[in-house]
């Protein structure tokens, strides 16, 4: 195993783990960059987490958590492949939110759903953060917290969850002016309160490239 990585390794849980900003600075790339880039691998049982700490605790809060590592590779074959794009990840968002909508049934919490589809996303090797502190600056004035995004993917697509009857246009505007003021390009309104889930679910897009 390289050298460099020896004094990075952490145990969880029993589990070998590496924070992934750790990686990064090792490849000398971006954490996010390498969020984006990295494919699952099989590696000595080492495992790559996200470094953000509420990420981690979701993580480590799970007592099954090698069944739910997120990024699994072989170091000494590293490179870094094609980014996974916006719509690669809706693609993936949307498929979970489905099963998870068929599974659980409409009529929950919101918190719920919410949980269980960070855990889903993780499953698939998809870095997810909940209830992410978004900073706005207007005309100089800086707000820490502009507003709290339910779930960040790959810290590139916003997922706003519902558990109501009807989605009112208020929310699609809310969405939009998230992506907006955080400068992203996609993000999903998604429904659980809708009798079939492909029909709670509204995509928002703010200067998204077509692909």
């Amino acid at each position: 195993m390289n050298k460099n990585l020896d004094s990075l390794i952490l145990t969880i849980l029993g589990q070998k783990v590496l924070l992934d900003a750790d990686l990064a600075a090792i490849y000398r790339v971006e954490t996010k960059r390498l969020n984006q880039q990295v494919k699952d691998q099989e590696y000595s049982g080492l495992s790559i987490i996200p470094s953000s700490f509420a990420s981690l605790r979701l993580c480590a809060s799970h007592k099954n958590f090698p069944a739910q590592r997120r990024k699994v590779f072989s170091v000494s074959e590293f490179h870094p492949p094609n980014a996974m794009t916006e719509n690669e990840i809706s693609r993936i968002v949307v498929d979970a939110a489905v099963k998870l909508h068929q599974d659980l049934g409409p009529g929950l919490l919101g918190s719920v759903y919410e949980v269980a589809l960070a855990y889903l996303l993780m499953k698939r090797g998809l870095s997810c953060v909940r209830q992410l502190p978004i900073p706005i600056n207007y005309d100089g004035l800086e707000f820490d917290e502009g507003f709290r995004a339910d779930i960040v993917v790959n810290d590139l697509v916003i997922l706003e969850l519902k558990s109501v009857e009807n989605i009112a246009q208020v929310h699609r505007k809310q969405l939009q002016t998230y992506l907006r003021l955080s400068d992203k390009k996609l993000g999903l309104l998604l429904n659980f309160g809708a009798p079939l889930m492909r029909d709670g679910i509204v995509r928002a897009v703010n200067n998204l490239p077509e692909s």
